[in-house]
């Protein structure tokens, strides 16, 4: 086995200062994606205890509160990686609902600026429709289903402002 004389260890030093930085980065990226793992989790849980306000029919609203908190704990039990300290709150009024969550990620190493920057923040709120609303909303997409089909059928056309023109036509 012949040896090169022109390489003296050049690349062990190379080597030895890049890994570092390479692993650093890697391992960056890598809680990156589990932070955003995280929020989509917490993000959903919410998302599924907000569409829940319509289901429920009860006249204590601290009672709808503490089951959509329930809902929103159960759903979140084991799919999260590595926040803790979640913190749910539900505001229910008349027509209004609004759920919130804020979690604390584990971050490694005790760094300060980083762990300030790993509190997930989510808030989502709907209004909460009755059955009467989710009726005429029905029935207003049956309608506009209906004149589109008249429009396309009629005229050939089946562009935005054709229907715009039909529906203020017919109003009038």
């Amino acid at each position: 086995m012949r040896k090169d004389r022109n390489l003296k260890g050049s690349m062990t030093i190379e080597c030895a200062l890049l890994m570092p930085i390479i692993i650093s980065v890697i391992i960056s990226v890598m809680w990156l994606m589990i932070y955003m793992y995280d929020r989509i989790m917490i993000n959903r849980a919410l998302i599924h205890g907000i569409l829940y306000c319509d289901y429920i029919r009860k006249e204590n609203t601290i009672v709808i509160e503490k089951e959509i908190e329930k809902r929103i704990n159960e759903d979140l039990n084991n799919r999260i990686l590595a926040t803790n300290d979640i913190k749910v709150s539900v505001k229910v009024n008349n027509m209004h609902c609004k759920v919130s969550a804020e979690a604390r990620m584990n971050i490694p190493g005790g760094i300060e600026w980083l762990e300030k920057m790993s509190v997930i923040r989510i808030e989502q709120e709907k209004y909460i429709l009755n059955g009467a609303a989710v009726i005429r909303d029905i029935d207003r997409a049956k309608t506009y289903l209906d004149l589109f089909n008249e429009i396309k059928n009629e005229y050939g056309g089946n562009s935005k402002e054709d229907i715009e023109n039909r529906i203020q036509e017919r109003n009038e």
